[in-house]
């Protein structure tokens, strides 16, 4: 086995193993269906950059096509950092968006696999990279399109690096340090960023770093920033101005930090308003004082563990309650197993030194750059997934027999992915609609011409379920979804070569027609 078994064979392994288990999620539950606004966005900037382009000029019609995570003005594009929407462009060049997502779920754990080589015995990053492969979270980026392998993979390249140049300064490890870095840049910036600088600032004063091995390094993060100050400017109309940032401009009145201000704005469509300005809202002012922030970190902190260790999903509904609250409870016992390994953790922090960066850094961005979040989520903490794995390796081998400890987690791991499979072949839509508008989009498919659907919400109507989404391509596309603004003879005019049809979509009821014009 041993002479089998490489570094290079290894990294293979965890790549096929998280390629081959994404490809099977797909198989089980289908090709997954947008269904949250974050996905919407991605994949429109998957279709842009498929269709070679960086972005797309505004269209006429804009205030009746406005949606979420989407600027409209001064070109139409996601708001997103590019590294999603470019994996979703390879797939739909391939001819399933998703398959990107199956691609950097392949990438990310080799990725994480080849980090903990530098520190961890071969048989150890082998099991650390297939582990990571088939947690729950991870099938599920790969089953969505609101993952975030690419942040993961962008921080195991980047600290396996560091670790790297430590031992023997080579170039391409550091060409891979630099590469990590524009990854975490162009996936998960601000988490990235208090990752990378806290990771240096503590290495630099543990005089660890042998600072002229990063030359590459630095020559390919200028590269990259090069790059994205590029697409700003095509995106933006400003080179410094992110997308993200003139989307909160103009259409976040809360903002994602509590000790920033919020801004008055006026909202053409009553769920934009309602998510930014009521939900959002509503927890931003729970944390203005003190003990309002200090009583979020208990859910935040909840989330974040549940994220990292409950490996058996119960996320969806079995079919009877004993069976739910069964599962909850094997879950439960399940999650407190996989903590247990971190009482070792500061064992792992005396004997190895380089660890120690690893520690803090992951804290620091845990503190920092997370929790301070008003409403974050689990894929903020992508770029702390690899760090995580190394860290609770690293202390799970410092039990007595540690390889039987760690079969009996490989043995509750691999069940977990078992009882993922099984609720993804019987999982229903978050959103008590997404089948309706999958339902009428066939339809419309299926008839001849091109529509405009003119869409109007019931009052009751879940905010977080968008039915206007378009293409890149808006005049092109067959279906054009947009918003029922009271007047909307312009837009009538413009799609005067359509079939019209106006839906109400009303809470627990079928979308109905109300009038329809040929």
């Amino acid at each position: 086995m041993d002479r089998f078994l490489t570094a290079r064979r290894a990294v293979i392994a965890a790549a096929f193993v998280a390629f081959a288990a994404a490809i099977l999620a797909t198989l089980v539950g289908g090709v997954p269906v947008p269904q949250v606004h974050d996905e919407q966005s991605f994949l429109l900037a998957g279709d842009t950059y498929a269709h070679g382009r960086l972005t797309n000029p505004p269209h006429p019609m804009w205030p009746w096509l406005e949606t979420f995570h989407v600027i409209q003005q001064p070109t139409y594009m996601s708001k997103y950092p590019p590294a999603q929407g470019a994996l979703l462009a390879i797939g739909e060049l391939a001819g399933l968006p998703v398959a990107g997502m199956w691609l950097a779920a392949a990438l990310a754990a080799a990725a994480v696999t080849w980090m903990l080589l530098a520190w961890l015995p071969l048989r150890w990053s082998v099991a650390g990279g297939v582990l990571f492969a088939l947690h729950p979270v991870m099938l599920a980026w790969s089953h969505s399109y609101w993952g975030a392998a690419a942040a993961a993979a962008g921080s195991a390249l980047t600290v396996g690096a560091a670790r790297r140049l430590l031992l023997v300064p080579r170039v391409a490890d550091s060409l891979l340090l630099g590469a990590g870095i524009v990854i975490l840049a162009f996936s998960r910036p601000a988490e990235g960023f208090f990752l990378v600088c806290s990771l240096f600032v503590i290495s630099a004063a543990m005089r660890l770093l042998p600072w002229r091995a990063l030359i590459p390094a630095a020559l390919i993060v200028v590269c990259g920033l090069g790059f994205l100050l590029y697409d700003n400017w095509r995106v933006t109309g400003n080179p410094l101005l992110l997308p993200w940032q003139l989307y909160a401009r103009q259409y976040e009145s809360t903002p994602p930090l509590p000790f920033m201000r919020t801004q008055t704005l006026r909202y053409r469509h009553e769920m934009m308003r309602r998510i930014s300005v009521e939900v959002a809202g509503d927890a931003y002012r729970e944390q203005q004082t003190l003990p309002g922030f200090l009583r979020a970190l208990r859910p935040k902190l909840g989330m974040l563990a549940n994220t990292a260790f409950q490996v058996v999903p119960t996320s969806v509904e079995t079919s009877s309650t004993a069976k739910s609250a069964a599962l909850a409870v094997v879950a439960l016992l399940a999650e407190v197993v996989l903590l247990v390994p971190l009482l070792r953790a500061g064992t792992a922090w005396r004997q190895d030194r380089t660890l120690r960066p690893v520690f803090a850094a992951a804290a620091f961005v845990l503190v920092f750059a997370i929790l301070p979040g008003v409403i974050p989520q689990p894929h903020y903490a992508a770029p702390l997934a690899p760090l995580l794995i190394l860290i609770w390796l690293s202390a799970l081998r410092q039990f007595p027999s540690p390889r039987v400890l760690l079969t009996a987690i490989g043995v509750i791991w691999i069940a977990g992915a078992a009882v993922f499979y099984m609720q993804l072949a019987r999982r229903t839509y978050w959103f008590d609609d997404v089948a309706p508008r999958l339902k009428v989009t066939k339809r419309l498919l299926a008839t001849p011409g091109k529509h405009l659907v003119i869409v109007r919400y019931g009052p009751s109507h879940n905010a977080h379920s968008e039915w206007v989404a378009n293409a890149a391509d808006i005049d092109a596309s067959r279906i054009v979804w947009a918003h029922d603004l009271g007047d909307n003879s312009p837009l009538l005019r413009y799609f005067a070569d359509r079939r019209v049809l106006y839906l109400e979509v009303s809470p627990g009821a079928r979308p109905r027609s109300v009038a329809r014009s040929e």
